[in-house]
């Protein structure tokens, strides 16, 4: 568990923007894991 845990964090720290596709849904699918919604802010302009 601490192995996802660490991954969440990696990801948190990372500029969402900057994160792919797939980093994004691991990001969700690990907050899921821990109980908390992902609120991710996509880039409007794209």
């Amino acid at each position: 568990m601490d192995e996802k845990l660490d991954e969440l964090r990696a990801l948190v720290a990372q500029n969402n923007n900057n994160l792919t596709a797939l980093g994004k849904a691991r990001l969700i699918e690990l907050m899921r894991i821990y109980g908390e919604e992902a609120y991710i802010n996509d880039d409007k302009n794209r």
